[in-house]
């Protein structure tokens, strides 16, 4: 975080934004894996700290670049200053060219006598974040897709299903409606044919990858029957006139989730085959 007109901080960053596991690392000195002090030089000692760092993330897959903030505590800042240079030869040498949050601050003392310095750390990996979202997002390009893959022509699995699998293509499930969630069958969205196209109003929420999607296999009540007998499913466009993603809904989680409206909404490749049989459903 630079703030606008604010000097370039030097070796250090003003602050930090990162979301993912988070590593709390205690303070660590320039031990070794015996837990004794390497060198009572100040520059070997930050080093060997440094590297203590390294070591420990690693045990959960962080990295240096994960590491959001670093606190160090030093007996006399005049060493500190006087070996800059060094340090930051060091610190690259350990960390590249990574520069988090950071304080110094100087103490009166550190429980390790031999110690000059002591560093704590943050990290904050996206590893675990990252494979939550993409087993979200195999979730949804299946449920997307898989009608099309099982019941749709092979017009459309030869349009849809080759793009989905190398990830160009991002699809997505449209069901629930506000009093029709669970209840499938009080679906009040319609599809109403006209000519060779379907024409669709109504409105579909709680719908994951709203907004990002690029089509959605979308469900309507074309009414051959009445309860869930009468529902079709369609393939839409994202970018169809009448489409709208007409609200996003927050949630704590990073989910795209939203409400889609449908105001005259014409199903302009239904010549194509987009419509998929309710039988096959």
């Amino acid at each position: 975080l630079q703030p606008k007109n604010w000097k370039a901080p030097s070796g250090y960053s003003n602050g930090v934004v990162s979301k993912g596991n988070v590593i709390f690392v205690s303070g660590q000195v320039a031990w070794n894996e015996n837990y004794e002090i390497v060198s009572d030089d100040f520059v070997e000692q930050v080093k060997q700290t440094l590297e203590n760092i390294i070591t420990i993330i690693a045990e959960a897959d962080g990295k240096p670049e994960h590491i959001t903030r670093l606190t160090w505590f030093v007996k006399n800042k005049h060493d500190y200053l006087a070996s800059t240079a060094e340090i930051g030869k060091v610190y690259r040498s350990v960390m590249g060219k990574h520069f988090p949050a950071m304080s110094l601050v100087e103490v009166s003392d550190l429980l390790e006598d031999s110690a000059k310095v002591e560093i704590e750390a943050i990290n904050i990996s996206g590893h675990v974040s990252n494979s939550i979202l993409a087993d979200f997002a195999f979730a949804m390009q299946g449920l997307g897709s898989g009608p099309i893959s099982l019941f749709g022509s092979e017009t459309l699995k030869s349009k849809y299903l080759p793009e989905v699998s190398k990830g160009k293509l991002i699809s997505t499930f449209a069901l629930s409606e506000k009093e029709a969630g669970t209840d499938v069958a009080s679906m009040i969205t319609t599809a109403k044919k006209d000519g060779s196209d379907y024409i669709l109003n109504g409105e579909k929420t709680w719908i994951s990858n709203a907004g990002i999607a690029d089509f959605y296999v979308l469900f309507a009540r074309t009414g051959e029957a009445p309860g869930a007998k009468g529902i079709s499913a369609f393939v839409v466009q994202a970018d169809t006139n009448g489409f709208e993603v007409s609200k996003k809904i927050p949630i704590t989680s990073p989910h795209p989730l939203g409400t889609i409206t449908l105001t005259d909404c014409r199903t302009l490749i239904y010549t194509q085959r987009s419509y998929i049989s309710v039988k096959a459903l």
